[in-house]
């Protein structure tokens, strides 16, 4: 019997987009293009879409690092590829889950109630105007038979972590590289998964410094039927380029 697939949603996770950069990362411009070809009907912006550096506690001590930074700069950044998206896209519904980079405007806020009044980061990016659904830091967001997370862990084996502590089919992010672990609940026989998926900046960060890094690029597909069953077609980018459905995309 054939199930034929509903709808299409893609993950574009962990973009880091920055101003500083001198052009975008060739993972992200590959999974952009990606997304404007195929026009997903979900599109899911899985955390992290900016890097937000100026409101960094990592920056605090290296005033050099954060010289000439301004979370204008930051969220205008973001911004801009959001109506990109809307632009393109008008009939696609998408979802803006909230990372912990952009939670870091939340944080600054804590640190400088001054200045309640001047950053909001869901105001800054225009997210209701754009019609985004936005999931709070933390939260998850359900999508047919799966939830989609920023994600939580970043031990060796989080998407063990993840599968146990969130009990039921997760995919996410946040550790900028892929992972899997599946269970099946034996009583109930249900089949449960956790994936993470790759990030679309920098695989080797100036704040790793000269560290090796687990980190891949990529991002993912995911197939529902109308019952709201999955199929996920993670997306691995090599050298800017990846392939699926018969096709290849490359920056």
């Amino acid at each position: 019997m054939k199930i034929k697939t509903d709808t299409i949603a893609v993950g574009l996770p962990d973009m880091h987009l920055d101003p500083f950069d001198t052009e975008l990362h060739p993972a992200y411009r590959v999974a952009r293009e990606y997304v404007l070809d195929i026009k997903p009907d979900i599109l899911v912006f899985m955390g992290d879409s900016g890097e937000f550096a100026s409101l960094s506690n990592w920056n605090k001590k290296k005033p050099k690092i954060a010289e000439g930074r301004r979370y204008k700069d930051d969220y205008e950044s973001v911004k801009e590829e959001l109506y990109l998206y809307r632009y393109a896209l008008p009939d696609t519904e998408m979802i803006y889950i909230i990372g912990n980079h952009e939670k870091r405007a939340e944080w600054y806020v804590e640190k400088n109630p001054a200045m309640a009044d001047h950053i909001d980061i869901i105001n800054d990016l225009h997210l209701e105007e754009l019609e985004m659904t936005v999931v709070p830091f933390g939260e998850a967001y359900q999508i047919g038979q799966l939830w989609w997370a920023h994600g939580w862990f970043y031990n060796k084996y989080h998407a063990n972590k993840t599968l146990h502590e969130f009990g039921d089919n997760i995919l996410y992010c946040h550790v900028h590289s892929f992972q899997q672990d599946t269970r099946n609940v034996h009583f109930a026989r249900k089949e449960q998964i956790a994936q993470c998926v790759g990030c679309l900046t920098h695989r080797y960060p100036d704040w790793k410094g000269q560290k090796p890094t687990r980190f891949q690029n990529g991002h993912v597909t995911v197939e529902y039927n109308h019952y709201g069953e999955f199929q996920l077609y993670p997306h691995i980018i090599i050298n800017g380029g990846f392939s699926y459905g018969g096709f290849t995309w490359r920056a």
